[in-house]
């Protein structure tokens, strides 16, 4: 089920989140890659048709400064953000999770 929120006329939709297991080993990076995924999410908010395609109709943006990307969906106006997932699997792995 996506959860959904709206912001300067643009709806944003939030799908499936591959969690990845450091914040509970250290705190610190934890808070440092949900960080990271807030501003990839403002970026993708002022710009959503700057990230190129992959994996069909999907975007995504690579979070900095780890190996994650913020994959979604762009209409025109609205922004379906379908997953976070590492970017380190095979690519297989990411078409399934996008499914």
């Amino acid at each position: 089920m996506l959860a959904h929120c709206s912001t300067k006329g643009l709806r944003i939709f939030y799908g499936k989140f591959s969690m990845p297991d450091f914040p509970r080993r250290r705190p610190r990076l934890g808070a440092a890659f949900l960080s990271r995924t807030d501003a990839a999410m403002a970026t993708i908010q002022r710009a959503p048709e700057a990230c190129r395609k992959s994996h069909g109709e999907y975007r995504h943006l690579v979070l900095r400064r780890f190996p994650f990307g913020v994959f979604y969906l762009f209409d025109g106006e609205t922004i379906a953000v379908v997953a976070v997932l590492p970017l380190r699997q095979n690519p297989a792995s990411t078409r399934e999770a996008l499914e």
